[in-house]
Parts: structure tokens; C-alpha cells; sequence
């Protein structure tokens, strides 16, 4: 959190006016709330409700004590997806920063660039699939057809880029929670030159 707001300030001092923050926050934001295809999470502030984000970040830097208790209290399942999403809300708090907040979900290997299954020299999330394997396993298994939450980490650089030199946002700003259903065209393709990554960066 601490480097996200430093990183805010920084942009603000900076001699270009019209220079943008754009933030990479997580999809995985809204507590114990949960979406479905017919009802999708909002792009906005997942609310605090009693609690203040500034109280609860000092918390963090201290005795941890109120930060713990709030972020079982609003069902969030661990300390990253918390500190996600209450520095979301700190960043919204300048209104003198264009800000723009990014929630991808899961990033893995990539689907073209710079080649098809790059994750890497050291692949995160291939990583911690592994450590989740040995450690409970039965938390990698499924019955039925299920999708992932995982998007390709060269679809969510090109959004990123894409934003970061596109036009003012305006004000603080969530944007898409990317995620394979929102970024995949599930129709079949026209041609062969198409091509899979073109079909999976439907980025407007």
C-alpha cells in the first residue's frame, strides 16, 4: 500500500500535468461477496461499511489488530485481497492524480507474446499452483466444466498500455475486473489470420 500511495504522489509532482497513475489492483475485491455471469460484480469501491480505510491501513503499520478483525468481519479469505482493496479506496482519496485502477484476476503464462506458455524465469503462479498441490491438494480438483479466473499476462499488459496512453480518466477510476470471460470472444473464428491473441485482446 505504502509504495502504491508514494508512487500516486510521485506522479503528482511530476512535471507533466497530464501524466496518468494507473494501478494494478486484483479482481478478487468485494470480500465475501461473489458474482455470477447473469450478475457480475460492480467496478466500483467495494464498501468498508463502519470501518475507514485510513484507520485501517495505520492498523496494518502497527498492531495489526483492527485491520485483522475487519478484514474477517467483511469476509475477505486473506491479507492480500484485503490490503488490495483498501489501498484501492486510499487511492481514490486524490482527486489531484488521474487515477486509474486495474483489477485483473489470476495472470498466467501468455498466449502469444513474447512466445505462447511464457510465464517467466520465475513463473508465480505456476509456482504457487505447485505449493497449493503439495500442501492441500485437494484444493486442484474439480468435477464437471469449470472456469478458471486466469487471464494471460500479455492480454492484461496490452490493456494496461492501452490505458495508461489512452485519454484522461477523467477522475479516479476503476476499470474492468479482466478475467477469461470478459476478455475471450467465444465465437469461432473468421479466419486463420485472425489469430487466438487478436480474438483474446477485445480491449475497448
Amino acid at each position: 500500500i505504502s509504495s502504491s500511495l508514494n508512487m500516486q504522489h510521485l506522479t503528482k509532482c511530476l512535471t507533466n500535468k497530464g501524466a496518468k497513475f494507473v494501478h494494478i489492483s486484483t479482481a478478487f475485491v468485494h470480500g465475501d461477496c461473489t458474482g455470477t455471469p447473469e450478475s457480475p460484480l460492480t467496478e466500483e469501491l467495494f464498501p468498508l461499511r463502519k470501518y475507514d480505510p485510513l484507520e485501517l491501513y495505520r492498523s496494518m503499520l502497527e498492531t495489526q489488530s483492527y485491520a485483522s478483525s475487519a478484514m474477517h468481519d467483511l469476509g475477505f479469505p486473506n491479507t492480500y485481497t484485503f490490503s488490495k482493496s483498501i489501498c484501492e479506496h486510499l487511492l481514490s482519496r486524490d482527486k489531484d492524480v488521474d487515477t486509474l485502477i486495474i483489477r485483473p484476476s489470476i495472470v498466467g503464462p501468455a498466449i502469444q507474446e513474447p512466445f505462447e506458455g511464457w510465464a517467466g524465469k520465475i513463473p508465480s503462479t505456476i509456482v504457487a499452483a505447485g505449493v497449493l498441490h503439495l500442501t492441500w491438494q485437494w484444493n486442484l480438483y474439480s468435477s464437471g466444466d469449470q472456469k478458471a479466473a486466469v487471464i494471460p499476462v500479455d492480454v492484461v499488459c496490452r490493456h494496461v498500455l492501452s490505458k495508461a496512453f489512452g485519454g484522461s480518466s477523467s477522475d479516479t477510476s476503476t476499470d474492468h475486473n479482466l478475467s477469461e470471460s470478459d476478455t475471450v470472444d467465444h465465437s469461432p473464428p473468421l479466419s486463420e489470420e485472425e489469430g487466438s491473441y487478436q480474438k483474446l485482446s477485445r480491449l475497448s
